[in-house]
């Protein structure tokens, strides 16, 4: 009888190191491990964040032509739904890369007003909003002097690239130099502007009445800003009397 239930006991401890050395649970070590891989957390893939587009210049060119070269990067491409808005115009795209784009000069600017520059698409501003000015280029002035006993009805032409179309607002700003500077400038109000045929544009005005002699700047001024640069100067010349121009022996 002893001898039966010692072989039991030695059957049943067998059987117990057997089950533990197979893992009792029927679960090798390999398996444990494709176990844990498979329970394991996966890190979800990083989803690419766009780059919003920057503006970082906008410059008036300096050839024919009248446009605007917009520097910046994360442009993209360019859509159907793309629009560049300069100072609330809707810009002409002539040009349009990733980090340049080349607009047409606007055909009636605000000149001298800060203003903002963005892309849109369809109806979403999706860059930075770039504040800049847009200035007219003073070229000449035709006369750039006058006898001081000059006609009232006297013209004047001021030459000037990039000053558009559009003449309301606009006047030429009078400013004495020499040789004692006035206090308060005279103002003479734009009546046209012509396109010449060269690449500056004629804005005509009347000579105020009153200029006496010495040397002005003259200057564009649009709804009371400077809209040119640079200023420009004109002159009212001394028309001597005969007499004193005749040496009498």
């Amino acid at each position: 009888m002893k001898n039966t239930k010692s072989i039991l006991f030695l059957v049943t401890v067998l059987i117990v190191s057997f089950l533990m050395s197979t893992n009792v649970y029927g679960v090798s070590s390999n398996q444990k491990k494709l176990a844990i891989s498979k329970t394991a957390v996966v890190e979800k893939a990083k989803v690419p964040v766009m780059a919003i587009p920057q503006i970082t210049r906008i410059s008036q060119d300096l050839t024919p032509g009248y446009t605007l070269e917009v520097y910046g990067k994360f442009f993209g491409i360019k859509t159907f739904t793309t629009k560049f808005i300069v100072g609330g115009y809707n810009a002409v795209i002539k040009g349009w890369g990733n980090d340049f784009i080349l607009l047409k000069f606007p055909d009636s600017p605000t000149l001298g007003k800060k203003i903002k520059s963005y892309i849109m698409k369809g109806n979403k501003i999706v860059s930075n909003q770039f504040e800049h000015k847009l200035m007219a280029l003073a070229g000449e002035l035709k006369p750039s002097s006058v006898l001081s006993n000059y006609n009232p009805l006297t013209q004047i032409l001021l030459g000037a690239a990039w000053c558009g179309t559009n003449k309301q607002g606009m006047s030429l700003r009078f400013k004495k130099i020499k040789p004692i500077a006035m206090i308060k400038p005279v103002y003479s109000k734009v009546i046209s502007i012509t396109q010449g045929s060269s690449d500056l544009d004629y804005l005509k005005a009347r000579l105020p009445i009153g200029l006496t002699e010495g040397t002005y700047l003259v200057e564009l001024i649009q709804d009371g800003r400077v809209a040119a640069e640079p200023p420009l100067e004109f002159k009212v010349n001394n028309l001597l009397p005969l007499k004193k121009k005749i040496r009498i022996k």
